[in-house]
């Protein structure tokens, strides 16, 4: 059975998530190697778990659940997405706020790093950019679900 509309675009977040993440790892490497601080040695090491991490798990625990859910019209499975994807727009806000040592290369972070250099700076606002897109697709895509589902 093809995927639904909603489903679809939830796989294209997947996806887009899985690209912020190993572009966050790219700049924060770019940092590491620019600076050689342990928070920039912290973050490089961070971002690559939350590479390792969070991009099976993005597809495990979110986009399988939804998948299921509009394909079977399953409650349990709603409440499942609804919960571990709400869970899932909490971390994305805090990869938007960018927490210096935290291995996401948000604003804080990208703007503290163009004192350091204009180029891993400028890498580091490209993905806090990204991270922003994501946070904002996230939260519109709860409401969407929360209407459809009503």
């Amino acid at each position: 059975m093809a995927p639904t509309t909603p489903s679809l675009f939830v796989a294209y977040l997947c996806q887009v998530c899985t690209g912020t993440l190993f572009f966050n790892l790219t700049s924060s490497l770019a940092l590491f190697c620019i600076t050689l601080s342990s928070d920039a040695r912290s973050g490089l090491c961070l971002a690559a778990l939350w590479v390792v991490l969070f991009t099976p798990c993005s597809f495990i625990c979110w986009y399988r659940p939804v998948y299921k859910a509009f394909r079977n019209d399953s409650s349990f499975n709603f409440f499942a997405f609804f919960f571990i994807f709400f869970a899932q727009v909490v971390v994305f806000v805090i990869m938007t706020i960018g927490i210096p040592g935290w291995g996401f290369s948000g604003w804080i972070v990208s703007l503290s790093a163009l004192s350091f250099s204009c180029i891993a700076g400028a890498i580091m606002m490209i993905n806090a950019t990204l991270f922003t897109a994501e946070t904002v697709m996230s939260c519109s895509t709860q409401v969407e679900h929360d209407i459809n589902v009503t």
